[in-house]
């Protein structure tokens, strides 16, 4: 029997930046000395590595830092005007003088650990007087609980790597749109992994893993997205990729779930006004019938908006129930829902159902209908 899911958790990120004062004076006086850098060099500063793993760490070791080493290969002096962190929990330090050509500097940044067990990923945006295009800088890991070990953090086994949970959720997203996420891999071998993709739902693009090799007993940050102009599917739609792991192919898929609709976020007050409007007489039907017997509900609904009014999909939570859809219903035309319910395989007692439409009503997108089906 397959669960339908009646909440969608839509997921946000808010990102603190922390802006550190410039000198003015040290600016004017660099920018006379490199007038022109930008265009002529390029990024002049070269960091030695622009991401580091932290690795694992507890929620007990407090602070990390790490130090970002750089050497200027312009022939123009630069200075660094700017890092911004991604976190209020990432703190960088950086020269306030200018870097000599040929010279050598250090961007210091330290992870305050103080946010809970949780892998973390972040960055750092460097604007240096050699670019208009800044440097991003990466830091990562994993902060793990006392006492928690990576297998039980990412329970889900693919191959030699691990999980959180065996669909991850991507949330509502829109037909016609191309939209971006990501998740952790971790490693749960001794030995470093190296991950690539096999066989692929269409309409999931697997963009990058990071890093890659994944060091043993780490993590990763994938990188995924999924372009709904593959397929027009609506409603719930599950993705999966086939990962290899040092060439050979894991035993489970990575899944993707995420719940399909229309589009009415740029719908102006016009639009929404002459948009169809659903109406339903009644949501929810009570029968006691004999067990072995199929049954037909119905039920009765209406748009009452001003434009056609179209079911996508219908969706059950159970096997032995399906649904009969209408045709496009006019504005101020009524239709019936046809739900017939199998019940040769099933026993006595008591069975509940869940209809759920998916339409093209701005402010009903999703129509539920309850049902419960008692056997004697």
């Amino acid at each position: 029997m397959n669960k339908l899911i009646l909440a969608i958790g839509i997921s946000s990120i808010l990102f603190t930046v922390n802006c550190f004062a410039t000198d003015n004076n040290l600016i004017n006086s660099v920018n006379e000395s490199v007038s022109g850098t930008a265009e002529q060099s390029g990024n002049a500063l070269k960091f030695e590595k622009n991401i580091h793993n932290f690795g694992k760490m507890y929620e007990s070791d407090g602070p990390v830092t790490y130090v970002f080493k750089f050497k200027n290969t312009g022939s123009k002096p630069v200075a660094i005007y700017n890092v911004l962190s991604s976190c209020g929990c990432t703190v960088p330090e950086w020269p306030k003088k200018p870097i000599a050509p040929g010279a050598s500097g250090e961007l210091k940044v330290t992870f305050n650990n103080d946010q809970g067990a949780y892998p973390f990923d972040k960055s750092l945006t460097v604007y240096t007087s050699a670019s208009s295009k800044p440097i991003i800088l990466r830091i990562i890991g994993i902060v793990l609980a006392k006492g928690k070990t990576l297998s039980q953090l990412y329970p889900v086994k693919i191959g030699s790597l691990g999980v959180q949970t065996e669909e991850h959720n991507q949330g509502r997203i829109f037909q016609g749109s191309m939209t971006e996420g990501q998740l952790v891999l971790a490693n749960l071998s001794k030995s470093k992994v190296l991950v690539k993709s096999g066989k692929i739902s269409p309409g999931l693009i697997i963009k990058s893993i990071s890093p890659n090799p994944i060091p043993a007993e780490s993590v990763a940050t994938l990188q995924y997205a999924i372009n709904t102009k593959a397929q027009n599917n609506w409603g719930n739609v599950t993705y999966s990729a086939e990962l290899l792991c040092n060439g050979a192919k894991a035993n489970n898929k990575l899944r993707i779930h995420g719940l399909i609709t229309d589009d009415y976020t740029s719908l102006s007050k016009e639009e929404l006004n002459l948009a169809p409007l659903v109406l339903c007489e009644n949501n929810s039907e009570y029968l006691t019938v004999k067990k072995g017997s199929s049954n037909t509900l119905k039920f009765n609904i209406q748009n009452i908006g001003k434009r056609d009014l179209i079911i996508r999909k219908a969706e059950s939570s159970a096997d032995n129930v399906s649904a009969i859809l209408p045709k496009p219903i006019k504005a101020g035309a009524k239709a019936e829902i046809a739900v017939k319910i199998d019940n040769t395989s099933l026993g006595s007692g008591e069975y509940s159902y869940t209809i759920t439409l998916i339409t093209n009503c701005p402010t009903r997108p999703l129509v539920l209908f309850f049902i419960t089906c008692t056997l004697t």
